[in-house]
């Protein structure tokens, strides 16, 4: 699968551009003499929300410091096809075009290996000699192509929801 993160100034310019091209539905009569909201397509879309940095909201009990995320403004999406295309990534608002089937690959990679490490910890606890796992060696990029600007990449962000267990998060520089 194909995974379009998109952003729009606000969700009716969102279904302006996306309806007509079968991701959502726009309002209409609900066959009742009332009116349907617009809506999306959501076994191929998923709105969210990225969140940009943390500010402090005050303390708990403890005296810990307690954060509330910092959202980006804008309406924020990810469409997904099976395969790419250039319609989507065309439109102004698409900002990054990300292979799930790499993404889901490299998640597998890290927890398998993160699974072994377990396994020799576990063994060593047991006594036994057991040589480290071999590092899964670096992810395979699973972005394919993408309008984020260089001071965009190099702030962290992350996504309030995944899309199909894909954490498309920015770690940042």
């Amino acid at each position: 699968m194909i995974d379009y993160l998109m952003s729009f100034p606000d969700e009716a310019t969102a279904h302006a551009v996306l309806d007509p091209l079968g991701f959502g539905y726009p309002a209409g009569p609900d066959g009742e003499g009332g009116t349907l909201p617009a809506r999306w397509d959501e076994s191929r879309v998923l709105p969210l929300r990225v969140i940009v940095g943390e500010q402090p909201v005050g303390k708990d009990e403890a005296g810990n410091p307690l954060t509330s995320p910092v959202y980006a403004g804008g309406f924020w999406l990810a469409v997904s096809t099976p395969e790419p295309r250039d319609d989507l990534y065309a439109i102004p608002a698409c900002m990054r075009e990300a292979d799930r089937r790499i993404a889901e690959a490299n998640a597998a990679r890290r927890e398998i290996y993160e699974e072994a490490v377990e396994e020799a910890e576990a063994a060593r606890e047991r006594g036994e000699d057991v040589a480290d796992p071999e590092p899964p060696g670096p992810d395979q990029s699973y972005v394919l192509r993408e309008r984020f600007t260089p001071e965009q990449l190099a702030a962290p962000w992350r996504l309030d929801r995944q899309w199909c267990g894909c954490d498309y998060s920015n770690p940042g520089a």
